[in-house]
């Protein structure tokens, strides 16, 4: 499932329970407000790698159903 921060990242969009999450807020929690100067490009990753365990039959661009 990934390292720390990837799991931090599923914690957190578990928790919201359908709600969206502002990307600020992921990044502070992720990073525990030290955030490197490359948070958002790594929080994009940690998604794209989410979306791919959680929908592997999706078609690249699809839109997500999860």
């Amino acid at each position: 499932m990934g390292g720390p921060r990837q799991r931090a990242v599923l914690a957190l969009l578990l928790s919201a329970r359908g709600e969206v999450v502002p990307v600020d807020r992921m990044i502070h929690d992720a990073w525990r407000g030290e955030a490197p100067p490359r948070a958002i490009a790594s929080l994009q990753a940690y998604v794209s790698h989410l979306r791919r365990l959680l929908e592997p039959a999706r078609e690249r661009r699809a839109p997500a159903r999860r």
